[in-house]
């Protein structure tokens, strides 16, 4: 779509350095940028920077909290409130820890939900 050669050894690329949490996205734009700005100069580089901005925050906003709840069975505006909280307090590594002690503490506390209402018969 946007002109860029190999693209499938920059998919592949793209995808091993997006399994690195922060750093891989930072990582894989500098072969990006450099390809876009031989390809059509500085207008192609912001081009990309801005994809890549866009499909962050889809991935980030969207998509991770959805997996995140579906996986944890609660209501993705939960998930998400709890992402935000954690990441306030606790950084990078509240991001990695929030989910796992907010279920542990419901479990603690008893706490039972259920994401799905009963179906009533009759």
């Amino acid at each position: 779509m946007m002109g860029f050669p190999n693209i499938i050894g920059l998919a592949v690329m793209l995808f091993f350095l997006g399994l690195i949490p922060v750093a891989g996205t930072l990582i894989s734009m500098i072969p990006l940028c450099v390809i876009a700005f031989t390809i059509g100069g500085m207008t192609k580089v912001i081009q990309v920077i801005f994809v890549m901005l866009v499909i962050n925050a889809i991935e980030a906003y969207i998509l991770n909290p959805k997996i995140m709840a579906h996986k944890v069975r609660l209501p993705v505006c939960f998930v998400f409130i709890i992402l935000l909280i954690s990441q306030h307090y606790l950084g990078v590594w509240g991001l990695l820890i929030g989910m796992p002690v907010f279920i542990f503490l419901m479990a603690m506390l008893g706490v039972h939900y259920d994401m799905e209402p009963k179906k009533r018969i009759g």
